[in-house]
């Protein structure tokens, strides 16, 4: 697990060099093992039925690669709405703030900007590593606590109290979205996923040395292009994968500009 993690923190052009390489490597050794599996062998064969199930083939292929893309795809999507959300959700906080007397604003504010100044800088880079940070849900327990606690000493006032629940709504938000976000981060692709895709790929290099056997050309260039798109499907997967880690992570662009603009 420790080798996968390596390859959220490498450049994804690289990536997708290491992907071809090992598909060409695996490939290659499936071949060589078929070979000298068979080289004794004088029996004639016909590769009538392998042209059969290579087209077979591409079904549990296609199946599985698009089972692994619309989970990975799905959960980078979640990660993504989440972290919109959650600014947006601060936003909307501050444009409530501004409109309450300035104790409040003031005290509030200044918890909010905990909150915030933690996650981006402290719960961000230990997403990357499937841990939470308790300074930022220390901070954000600190703001919703002091937020109820207000709301109760201002129900007598209409316009504040009916301001405060409104508050609270955000904050409320606030808090599934990060939610949300963590849950996104512990997302990985399940080993055994990957596991059935190399037995895919081994069933698939068997068929093909069947058809290609006896032309070396044309075997070259079968494993070459079988190769070719495992490791750019396999790529695309894997850059998606687990969308708060390494090189492709998911920015909280919008969190870091309210941060600049308004907590000046």
């Amino acid at each position: 697990m420790q080798l996968y993690n390596l390859l959220f923190d490498i450049p994804n052009f690289l990536v997708w060099i290491l992907c071809l390489f090992c598909f060409l490597g695996m490939s290659m050794f499936v071949v060589l093992i078929i070979r000298l599996q068979r080289k004794n062998s004088t029996s004639p064969r016909s590769s009538a039925l392998s042209h059969t199930l290579i087209s077979g083939l591409l079904v549990p292929i296609g199946l599985n690669m698009a089972f692994m893309a619309s989970d990975v795809w799905k959960e980078n999507e979640k990660g993504q709405a989440a972290t919109e959300q959650e600014a947006g959700s601060v936003g909307d906080a501050l444009r409530v703030l501004r409109h309450m007397p300035e104790e409040i604003n003031k005290d509030l504010r200044a918890r909010l900007q905990t909150y915030v100044n933690a996650a981006l800088q402290d719960e961000w880079p230990r997403m990357g590593r499937d841990q939470a940070s308790e300074m930022t849900e220390s901070a954000l327990d600190v703001l919703v606590i002091n937020a109820a606690k207000t709301a109760i000493e201002v129900r007598d006032d209409p316009y504040i109290s009916s301001q405060m629940a409104l508050l609270n709504t955000y904050l409320k938000q606030v808090r599934e979205a990060r939610d949300e976000r963590l849950n996104v981060a512990n997302y990985h692709i399940n080993m055994q996923k990957w596991l059935v895709l190399l037995i895919l790929l081994c069933v698939c290099m068997y068929v093909i040395y069947d058809i290609h056997y006896h032309t070396r050309n044309e075997l070259r260039k079968a494993v070459v292009l079988i190769s070719l798109s495992f490791a750019s499907i396999t790529f695309l997967i894997l850059v998606n994968d687990r969308p708060f880690t390494g090189s492709s992570i998911i920015e909280p662009e919008h969190l870091r500009q309210i941060q600049k603009t308004q907590f000046r």
